[in-house]
């Protein structure tokens, strides 16, 4: 991984120089960069990256540019990675928010930010906020997504984790137990079914939070 991170600085290198004025491409080199960062377990030393991104394409395209979206994005993620999850709430309710006003409540990365604004609230230990958020997207993706999916059934593990932390184990249960079966439903992802059984199987093994 040392190796991955020391070549990604060299083609972010060669890049400054084969294309010095060209902020776009440099840019998407820069991107390769911190994804490797990130693998490589540097969170902080990505942030930077995610927050240029930002300052470049909101100067390009403005606030609500779907690049500029994504950058945000990233760095309420990268905030989340770091162990800040009040800052990674706050920059991703921002992406939210321009995410719906840009492309709509039903658009792809609209869904997939809410279920990222999701695990930062429930970093947060704001669970009542994460649901209701969850409630709100769940119906949205099963409607865009179809159902089952996979990304449905994590969503309900996820659910089910919310309910229990807010003493609501029956209601966990009970969306465990869909996300089985709508996991048993999913052509060739024995991956959904043996996590949605794990988690109910523990679910039933625990004693009651008190």
């Amino acid at each position: 991984m040392d190796a991955a991170v020391a070549l990604a600085e060299t083609a972010v290198e060669a890049s400054r120089t084969a294309e010095a004025g060209n902020e776009i491409t440099l840019l998407s080199t820069r991107a390769l960069q911190a994804g490797v960062l990130e693998e490589a377990g540097q969170p902080a030393k990505a942030a930077p990256i995610y927050a240029e991104q930002l300052e470049v394409w909101t100067r390009i395209g403005g606030p609500l540019h779907p690049k500029t979206i994504t950058a945000l994005n990233n760095l309420g993620l990268n905030a989340l990675r770091q162990g800040q999850p009040q800052r990674a709430v706050e920059l991703l309710q921002d992406t939210c928010r321009r995410a719906i006003e840009a492309q709509g409540e039903r658009h792809a990365h609209t869904i997939d930010d809410h279920g990222n604004l999701v695990l930062a609230l429930q970093a947060c230990g704001r669970r009542d906020e994460a649901l209701a958020v969850l409630d709100r997207f769940l119906p949205i993706l099963r409607e865009t997504r179809g159902s089952p999916c996979a990304d449905e059934c994590a969503w309900l593990r996820l659910r089910a984790g919310l309910l229990e932390g807010l003493g609501r184990r029956d209601e966990a249960g009970a969306s465990l137990r869909q996300a089985v079966d709508r996991a048993m439903g999913l052509p060739d992802d024995g991956a959904q079914l043996r996590a949605a059984r794990e988690a109910l199987g523990k679910l039933e093994k625990r004693p009651p939070l008190e």
